[in-house]
């Protein structure tokens, strides 16, 4: 059998979960830490999803303006968000 667990970037509480059932680590065995996207690979992520979906090429500039944008007004929800 195979079995999957859900990605998570909560690696404390996944610990906690896993350690409250000896059979769990068994189970899972293998874990898979993801990193959070970064500022600028959420506006290329912006940017690539603009063209895909609307046709639609930003302007020199803009993209990297967004990232600025992201890291000023929303860093500090990166983490919670990319969950």
């Amino acid at each position: 059998h195979r079995h999957l667990a859900p990605p998570t970037q909560y690696e404390e509480p996944m610990d906690e979960l896993l350690d409250a059932d000896p059979g769990l680590r068994r189970r899972f065995p293998n874990k898979l830490a993801l990193k959070d996207y970064s500022c600028p690979e959420l506006a290329c992520i912006a940017a690539k999803a603009a063209k895909e979906r609307f046709d639609c090429v930003l302007g020199a500039g803009v993209e990297a303006g967004l990232a600025e944008l992201v890291r000023v007004r929303h860093a500090g929800e990166i983490r919670k968000h990319n969950a």
